[in-house]
């Protein structure tokens, strides 16, 4: 069986080395992207922000995404971060095609691209 979507793999940890940046923001539930990828569900509690779930995936490129949703704010939707090290050396334009690909997602659900905001920052 041959498939057109990147291959990739779970990873259960994973430190940036630039810290980690959101990409893209997307209304969707971050169980539903684990289920489509085969994925489990892993669950944290960060200082300020509360609970979070979601997934990390590295791609075959070597690029690592982190795939989050607040639990107290599932209205916020889905985030997608990535290292800081890889959006200054690939581009977060490159790295949202890259997560939208992969994910599947629908251009429709996607509500924040980082390459966006930035033109307007610019």
């Amino acid at each position: 069986m041959t498939t057109d979507r990147p291959q990739f793999r779970q990873l259960d940890t994973y430190r940036c080395v630039a810290g980690s940046f959101p990409i893209l923001a997307i209304e969707t539930s971050v169980i539903s992207l684990a289920e489509s990828l085969g994925f489990y569900i892993q669950s944290l509690i960060e200082p300020g922000l509360g609970g979070q779930r979601g997934f990390i995936l590295e791609m075959a490129s070597g690029i690592v995404l982190s795939v989050l949703d607040y639990v107290e704010r599932p209205d916020l939707g889905v985030e997608i971060l990535a290292d800081g090290a890889d959006i200054a050396r690939v581009g977060s334009e490159q790295l949202e095609s890259q997560a939208e690909e992969l994910l599947c997602l629908d251009q429709a659900r996607v509500t924040w691209r980082k390459s966006a905001a930035s033109e307007v920052d610019k």
